[in-house]
């Protein structure tokens, strides 16, 4: 596939991207004039958007570094999650987790 055929196949999804995410959202909250829908649609659409573009990069610099690369993303992913999760269990009070894998918040 030449640069051109996918730069037009890129904007061929991006575009289907676009109609499933208004079907999902008007779906889910309701009818296109519903003032949460634009909202809803541009957070939907650029979460999915980042998650593929994310991905496509990950599989580049695996593909580029070999096994030895996929550990060191797996230790770097590891690291990052964890301090998403410290900030996210600072920011709503988590003490601890139940047995079931559950948050528990601090004493009130």
């Amino acid at each position: 596939m030449t640069p051109n055929e996918a730069l037009a196949r890129a904007q061929l999804l991006q575009e289907r991207l676009h109609q499933l995410t208004t079907l999902a959202v008007t779906t889910a909250f309701g009818p296109p004039d519903d003032d949460r829908v634009p909202i809803l649609l541009t957070l939907e659409e650029g979460r999915v958007l980042q998650r593929a573009e994310m991905n496509a990069l990950v599989s580049a610099v695996l593909t580029l570094l070999g096994e030895k690369g996929k550990e060191l993303y797996l230790g770097y992913l590891n690291e990052e999650l964890d301090i998403q999760l410290k900030a996210l269990e600072a920011k709503m009070g988590v003490t601890d987790y139940d047995e079931g894998g559950n948050p528990v918040l601090g004493k009130e």
